[in-house]
């Protein structure tokens, strides 16, 4: 299965935020995000065995998720993949410390950390950006709680790749 964990976004703020797309921002500028699939990436697996996600998630029972508020205000881009995406001015430092857990989690797990960059949370707009997208015309201002994090598994589609949550870890 192609896996990564992320923190998922409710229902109605990932409606409010496609809301808010198609109002400040001009048309196709790339493949847009479905609503359904937005999320904050934790960390990347890739593909992994049934025997890695059973390790896999051994090792991520013993993470105390926080609960994490997060202001999604920032656009910004991506150039070499193409992706346009919102992310936040002031980051919690409980974020990068939950993504550092996870990445530790996966070792244990035999799982290669395959997180090349400095983790950035951010929530993917759009994808396959030609160009730098113009600032949108009315400012982002999502506020996101999230009370734990996900598993999530990645499946190829008729109508593109959905995000499924294979599990989940709340906040304790």
């Amino acid at each position: 299965m192609r896996a990564f964990f992320a923190l998922d976004i409710a229902v109605e703020r990932q409606y409010a935020i496609e809301k808010w797309r198609a109002n400040a921002l001009p048309p196709n500028l790339g493949r847009a995000v479905p609503p359904a699939n937005f999320h904050i990436t934790l960390h990347f697996l890739g593909e992994i065995t049934a025997r890695q996600l059973e390790l896999l998630c051994i090792a991520a029972n013993e993470i105390t998720p926080p609960r994490i508020e997060l202001r999604l205000n920032t656009p910004g881009y991506f150039p070499k993949p193409g992706i346009f995406w919102l992310g936040s001015e002031e980051v919690p430092p409980a974020l990068p410390e939950l993504a550092r857990a996870l990445r530790k989690a996966c070792r244990k797990a035999g799982i290669a950390a395959n997180s090349r960059r400095r983790f950035e949370p951010h929530l993917t707009l759009y994808r396959n950006c030609r160009a730098r997208p113009p600032l949108p015309s009315a400012p982002p201002c999502f506020d996101i709680s999230c009370d734990g994090f996900a598993l999530f598994e990645s499946r190829a589609g008729g109508k593109g790749v959905r995000y499924h949550v294979a599990q989940r870890w709340p906040a304790r």
